[in-house]
């Protein structure tokens, strides 16, 4: 699972290549959990958040550890 923080009510989003893998909605503290199926080690995902407003973050790149 992936976990952090973005503008409260919007949608995050976990990529690996061109599907999404997973997503979840923060809440009204803007913290969020999205979990997935589990994934190999070294595999790289994006994680990305897209506002009430339709306005979408910068991904960041996550790399599975174990």
């Amino acid at each position: 699972k992936v976990t952090g923080k973005a503008e409260p009510g919007a949608k995050v989003y976990v990529k690996k290549g061109k599907g999404i893998i997973g997503s979840g909605t923060t809440n009204s503290k803007g913290i969020y959990t999205v979990s997935y199926k589990k994934q190999k080690v070294g595999t790289v995902l994006y994680v990305y958040a897209k506002d009430k407003a339709g306005n979408t973050g910068k991904a960041k790149k996550v790399v599975v550890k174990k």
